[in-house]
């Protein structure tokens, strides 16, 4: 518990003593109940998890069973926190399929509120800015061609139009190797459409995300060819610098037992596939 929640609870039951007016007689036994009760209370805190559209990494899918709620939370990102929660992690409240400027805005603002992002990439830009709870998994950074010449190379597409979600963590990249004509798009789904009907030469976006999001479209993978760039990236669920230290840990004991005894491999091969 963080200083914080231990003074809020010391504040409760000062203000429950006043109320019931509590004899000396029973103070020792009423005080370790409240204590009890206000320290459980304090531990069923709930993180609010906001993200962007970066499925399969994480964002809002149709949800064709329910006769209320129109879309659900999906992806792999998301099923690693709610596992997380049956580990030892508290509960997650998501708000996904954000604009990706808006949910960073939104963790910045949020103050020593547990409110946490995904899905992160770590970068250098970001190190300093970030509180880094938990490793979820790995990819690789590509550039997506459509029907091009196997001959293609990343040198020729430097003056190329090339598409990439607003604030995504690969545009550094994309500015140190060079690429001119950077084309800011809304979510991966759009890259996609932009790129299938010519209105870009290609697409720079995260392994597993850029052929979800074509095969959503209605694509043929077939017709997609990738050039690797930069190291393999680390995702993680990360926060602002003023989250809560004892939730941060919560989190991230969880995730390292899912990590141990395969669970985690588990929900990542299943979305592999």
């Amino acid at each position: 518990m963080d200083v914080g929640a231990f003074c809020s609870i010391l504040i409760i039951v000062s203000n429950l003593f006043i109320l019931l007016k509590v004899t000396n007689k029973h103070m020792k036994s009423k005080f370790l109940l409240i204590v009890a009760l206000t320290a459980s209370i304090s531990d069923a805190t709930e993180v609010t998890v906001v993200g962007n559209e970066s499925m399969p990494f994480n964002g809002l899918i149709l949800d064709k069973t329910s006769n209320g709620t129109k879309y659900k939370n999906s992806g792999m990102a998301f099923e690693i926190l709610e596992e997380a929660t049956k580990h030892g992690a508290p509960t997650f409240n998501y708000k996904l399929g954000l604009p990706w400027k808006r949910a960073q805005h939104l963790i910045h603002k949020a103050g020593n509120t547990p409110v946490a992002i995904i899905p992160f990439t770590r970068t250098q830009e970001r190190e300093k800015n970030y509180t880094w709870i938990a490793m979820l998994f790995t990819y690789q950074t590509r550039i997506s061609l459509y029907k091009a010449s196997k001959t293609v190379t990343l040198e020729q597409l430097l003056n190329k139009q090339v598409g990439i979600i607003t604030a995504s963590a690969h545009i550094p990249l994309l500015k140190q190797l060079g690429f001119k004509h950077i084309i800011y798009v809304k979510n991966a789904i759009t890259n996609s459409r932009l790129l299938k009907f010519n209105r870009i030469d290609a697409i720079a976006e995260s392994q597993y995300v850029d052929i979800y999001n074509w095969k959503q479209s209605g694509y043929n993978v077939n017709d997609l060819s990738f050039i690797p760039i930069g190291d393999i990236r680390k995702i993680y669920i990360a926060a602002n610098l003023h989250f809560p230290t004892e939730i941060n840990t919560k989190i991230s004991s969880a995730i390292d037992k899912m990590r141990l005894n395969g669970k985690l491999q588990e929900i990542l091969n299943k979305w592999e596939k």
